[in-house]
């Protein structure tokens, strides 16, 4: 849900969505995908992708929209790792570089509320319906 917020409101389906193929690959990060070098699972995240924009009729994002949302997923992974898992900035650092970059200040100055507050730990029920929620506002209005 928050990288849904974290992007441009054109992009935030596509935020909330961006993560579909885990139902079928499993939620693996990217160092560990790099790590094993993985080719046959960046080519079935991206048949599935390619399902998941054809079934909610998502246009196929052009390079730098596709940048912005995995810049949004970065942002997201950090302020998840700072705020719900306190991990120490330095060691943050060390795994995400700096998170001082200009085009995190706009994204999270479109956050309805701080991280902080945002970044509450649910249950998966509460996950699950913050989700459904999520994409009722977004589809609705389609």
């Amino acid at each position: 849900v928050l990288v849904s917020l974290l992007v441009r409101p054109e992009l935030a389906l596509h935020g909330l969505l961006h993560d579909a193929h885990e139902r079928l690959t499993g939620d693996i990060n990217t160092p560990v995908k790099e790590w094993i070098h993985s080719r046959r699972l960046s080519r079935l995240a991206a048949l599935f992708d390619t399902a998941r924009s054809a079934a909610f009729g998502l246009r196929v994002l052009d390079p730098e929209e596709q940048e912005e949302v995995k810049l949004a997923d970065l942002l997201s992974a950090y302020e998840e790792a700072r705020i719900a898992v306190r991990v120490p900035v330095a060691e943050l650092r060390e795994h995400f570089g700096d998170p001082e970059f200009p085009p995190a200040a706009t994204m999270l100055a479109r956050l309805p509320a701080p991280s902080s507050a945002l970044l509450a730990e649910l249950s998966w029920r509460e996950a699950k319906s913050a989700f459904l929620h999520r994409y009722s506002e977004l589809t609705v209005a389609q």
